[in-house]
């Protein structure tokens, strides 16, 4: 369980006049929802819910009842057809009166050259679906990423400020003793007043981000009350051996590139079946015949249907017109894809460096709050003027800032990696 702070409404010593009026109101609207026990929620668990709550796993279910659906009706054989006819002739002479009786079926048998292609495109299609909607998972997998790595970095930068506003209030508070007895002039007072003032604004921006991270948390997960947890956030990807391994590791893995394929391949299927569908029908037919006169007999024939004009020329010239299409979107996915990925890992390599060679020389934000704690000991032992005291303040939240910002960013690229390669982040 954690509590969420709000440190901007801490107002205890801050210059009511200038600020109270400001902020308070804020600290009334926010304070509900912020100064709440929340359920911490692991990566693993917020993916799964955000899938869930998505429904994309009922749509993988449609999806796979669709392409069975389409299956069997390509599949099914053409229902035959049964005819009956019954002709009566009269003569002059009514012995030469004669009747004549058939009972026949009809069976299609262009099935047997065209269910084949059917079933192909049929198989096709369904694909396409299913690696559209798999593609719909790996976006809510970044999504989720996405939002853990933000809300990291603001925790943490709140933290941050949750110690400059200890010692922002020691400066205030010794300013105003020292102008309420005559030792400093009031204009350093204000100064620090000016210093107080940027903070809780940097603050109230770090409560509003924080807002719209778990709204867009909530958002995703259909889950309201609860927060990312950040207590393992040290993420890793696969290895890659070289910028090449990175290209090939995308293109195959990829859904969306999956999809062009099949998307490709079902339209070229689509164009084949197109021409056999233009192909001339053919039906069996077989019947029994009796007349009047006690004769009877079997009859068995072909019908064929002759193309002088419906050649289906319309349906083959689209076929092919999307065919086409879809090559081209495939290839310019392909070459897509490539870049992304090469793109994703350099600058995931080049994030990785500059955290790496930061951390060689020790945590940036450690020897600053380090500084900061020293500092804070000689201006309260008088060793050390105010000024400089808020000089230390300010140099510890822009390293801090630059520091968080970075790891962020190092998160980030981890996740865009991940994403462009279809592979996973993963934890040491």
């Amino acid at each position: 369980m954690q509590q969420i702070q709000l440190s901007i409404c801490r107002l205890t010593s801050w210059n009511r006049t200038d600020l109270r009026s400001k902020f308070i109101p804020l600290c009334s609207i926010l304070i509900p929802f912020l100064f709440v026990h929340s359920e911490e929620v692991p990566i693993g668990i917020a993916v799964n819910r955000a899938v869930k709550f998505a429904q994309i796993d009922i749509l993988e279910q449609a999806a796979a009842d669709e392409a069975k659906g389409f299956q069997e009706s390509a599949a099914l054989i053409s229902n035959p057809s049964f005819f009956y006819e019954r002709e009566n002739l009269r003569g002059s002479n009514r012995a030469d009166d004669s009747r004549e009786t058939t009972t026949g079926i009809s069976a299609p048998l262009d099935f047997i050259w065209k269910r084949s292609t059917r079933i192909d495109s049929a198989q096709l299609k369904g694909e396409v679906t299913a690696y559209q909607i798999e593609d719909q998972r790996r976006h809510t997998v970044r999504e989720v990423s996405l939002v853990f790595a933000q809300y990291a970095a603001n925790r943490l930068e709140h933290e941050r400020h949750e110690a400059a506003h200890v010692a922002l209030d020691r400066a205030r508070e010794f300013a105003k003793a020292a102008v309420d007895s005559g030792d400093v002039s009031p204009s350093l007072f204000q100064r620090v007043n000016l210093a107080v003032s940027r903070h809780a604004f940097h603050e109230n921006r770090i409560t509003s981000q924080q807002l719209d991270i778990l709204s867009r948390f909530s958002q995703l997960t259909g889950v309201e009350g609860s927060i990312p947890s950040i207590s393992d956030m040290d993420w890793m990807v696969h290895s890659f051996s070289e910028r090449d391994n990175v290209r090939e590791i995308a293109l195959l893995n990829r859904p969306d590139l999956k999809a062009a394929k099949a998307m490709h391949e079902w339209k070229r299927s689509e164009r084949k079946l197109s021409q056999k569908e233009g192909l001339p029908e053919l039906s069996l037919e077989a019947a029994h015949m009796e007349d009047n006169r006690g004769r009877d007999g079997l009859f068995l024939g072909l019908a064929v249907e002759i193309p002088l004009f419906d050649r289906n020329q319309g349906a083959v010239s689209r076929a092919h017109a999307e065919a086409v299409r879809a090559e081209v979107a495939y290839h310019q996915a392909v070459r897509l894809i490539k870049g992304q990925a090469v793109f994703a890992y350099d600058r995931w390599q080049q994030v990785s460096k500059a955290w790496q060679d930061i951390n060689e020389l020790g945590a940036a934000s450690d020897n600053a709050a380090t500084l900061l704690n020293i500092t804070a000991v000689r201006f309260e032992a008088g060793e050390t003027s105010l000024l400089e005291y808020l000089d230390t303040v300010e140099a510890y939240l822009e390293i801090s800032e630059e520091e968080i910002e970075l790891q962020k960013s190092l998160r980030i690229a981890a996740i865009d990696l991940a994403y462009v390669t279809a592979t996973s982040t993963t934890h040491p």
